[in-house]
């Protein structure tokens, strides 16, 4: 079965678990504090899920996201027990398995991998902007988390698209309309994305994907290229939303593992079945 399958069933499946947590988490205006307490209505039955893919709570159980738990002890400058466990199920898998949040979790991800195909249409009739690529990310971060402890205040987690998106459809469910801030927001990371190049904001600006990515850089899951199967034919390296060039692998290269995101789109598209994943500490090529 060809990974993307896979990433796809687990994307639509966390996009449409976050809409019916909001839907159902949050009373309807009809549920108003002033008709309870008339005695009008009973108290709602509130529903034991709550939150998005930045966090999450199920009753008594929590979990954070890693880069949410940075944020807030940078921002905050404070730490508890509370978010210790709650930020330990997360971080032990970007350790293991990278930064797999980008390509198989976030909503965001999802929603700009579908946009491709308009991003593939405009480039093709020449109406995108060619800019040279750089990658800001770490002074964003740096930026980011300076004016956090400064002026206590989350920078990273207020702009992260994901958690941005998981508010806006809270505000969608609860109150009938989004913020103007919300969806000015990510209509201008679609437009970004459709009219520069592949994944401008994943692989230039976002933070969290950065932070996510030096966490997992020495993970043990990653692609692996069978050197005998290989026929360099480079198709790998075309379809990588990243453009890391995977087929650097098998030529023994450096290969940039901070970017990687286990997506598995070079496995899939390999006709020889030379690449796949393979736990190890011990890799060649890593950057």
């Amino acid at each position: 079965m060809k990974i993307k399958y896979l990433r796809r069933f687990i994307q639509f499946f966390i996009l449409f678990s976050i809409i019916y947590i909001a839907i159902s988490s949050n009373n309807p205006f009809k549920w108003t504090p002033s008709r309870i307490s008339l005695g009008m209505l009973p108290p709602p039955n509130l529903f034991p899920i709550s939150g998005n893919t930045w966090s999450l709570s199920i009753k008594n159980f929590n979990l954070l996201h890693p880069v949410a738990f940075i944020d807030a002890v940078v921002s905050m400058k404070l730490i508890t027990i509370t978010m210790i466990i709650a930020v330990s199920i997360p971080f032990l898998i970007t350790l293991l398995f990278g930064r797999v949040y980008c390509s198989f979790i976030c909503p965001m991800g999802l929603l700009f991998e579908l946009n491709q195909n308009v991003h593939n249409f405009i480039k093709k009739h020449k109406f995108n902007f060619k800019l040279k690529h750089f990658d800001y990310r770490k002074i964003i971060v740096i930026f980011s988390l300076f004016i956090g402890f400064i002026f206590s205040f989350p920078l990273i987690s207020a702009f992260d698209p994901s958690n941005i998106l998981g508010k806006e459809i809270i505000n969608l469910s609860l109150h009938q309309k989004v913020t103007n801030f919300g969806l000015i927001f990510i209509i201008i990371l679609f437009c970004i994305d459709i009219f520069t190049y592949r994944r401008f904001f994943c692989t230039s600006i976002c933070p969290t994907g950065y932070l996510l990515g030096l966490i997992g850089s020495k993970r043990m899951l990653r692609i692996n290229i069978n050197q005998e199967k290989c026929t360099l034919c480079g198709k790998c390296d075309q379809i990588c939303y990243y453009n890391l060039k995977p087929m650097n692998i098998a030529l023994e290269r450096e290969f940039d593992w901070h970017k990687c995101d286990n997506c598995g789109l070079c496995k899939d598209v390999c006709i020889y079945n030379a690449i796949d994943y393979k736990f190890s500490l011990k890799f060649k090529g890593v950057k």
